[in-house]
């Protein structure tokens, strides 16, 4: 049961295990500015979801495994975008810019990666079925899971991770067919 107490034990905890936390997501992620963003969205999952803790003594367990899911959660939606490394940013501007941040994109990679997101999703759009590709389109480019996925097209999970294999396979051969 959680009373006010608890809360304010929550909010106690939470303070002391806030380095934790961020080192937690720090290794998955290796960014100190997501790292930070996730310690937050942990807080305010937790803050949310306060009354399905069953047992108050695992509180730091319980922030931990939010903080861990809510890392991998951005580490692989960051890994699921298409960027293309054409080679051309070795220079010493893009260099010495990125040694600031290392997330810096300059604006030409942007437009380049945005016009090839543009000419994936025609090509996609003619050679998959309107279900699968929609599928496709939720789980690449709108960043959804599975699960969310799942619910969207009333499907089983297994089901929407067979079309999505299924699809690759099918844009892997065009792919192969457009390169070479």
């Amino acid at each position: 049961m959680i009373n006010e107490s608890n809360i304010t034990n929550f909010e106690n905890e939470f303070l002391v295990m806030e380095d934790k936390l961020f080192n937690v997501a720090y290794r998955i992620l290796r960014n100190h500015c997501d790292a930070e963003d996730v310690v937050h969205d942990a807080f305010i999952k937790a803050a949310e979801n306060l009354t399905q803790l069953k047992d108050t003594d695992k509180l730091s367990y319980w922030l931990c495994t939010i903080t861990r899911n809510k890392a991998l959660e951005k580490y692989n939606k960051k890994k699921r975008e298409v960027l293309m490394d054409c080679g051309i940013y070795d220079n010493v501007q893009y260099n010495y810019l990125s040694s600031f941040h290392p997330d810096f994109i300059l604006p030409e990679k942007i437009c380049i990666n945005n016009d090839f997101e543009k000419y994936l999703k025609e090509k996609i759009s003619n050679i998959l079925d309107p279900c699968s590709r929609d599928i496709l389109f939720a789980y690449y480019f709108d960043y959804m899971s599975y699960k969310e996925i799942a619910q969207k097209f009333n499907m089983k999970e297994g089901t929407i991770k067979s079309r999505i294999s299924r699809s690759k396979a099918k844009i892997k051969l065009l792919l192969q067919n457009v390169i070479v």
